[in-house]
């Protein structure tokens, strides 16, 4: 594979469904807290694009792109 590609960790918010009746004084903040881990694609004004796999051709397999407003943190990871 030609170059390196950035490897990134991903720390972000996202909802969370409760299924099912509720009572309203049961009802608490339901958001799941998530991680991804991926090749950095892409960034917009909208959000980070990541992919699970890249080939030397320059596909990507499996991009997930994650709004902006949602991210609380971004790390790079190191392979070494």
């Amino acid at each position: 594979m030609t170059g390196k590609h950035k490897i990134v960790l991903i720390d972000w918010v996202d909802t969370g469904i409760v299924h099912g009746w509720l009572c309203d004084k049961d009802i608490g903040n339901s958001l799941a807290h998530c991680q991804t881990v991926g090749f950095w694609v892409k960034e917009d004004e909208g959000g980070i694009t990541v992919a699970y796999a890249r080939s030397d051709q320059g596909l990507i397999m499996e991009k997930k792109s994650i709004p902006k407003g949602s991210i609380v943190k971004i790390k790079e990871l190191r392979i070494k």
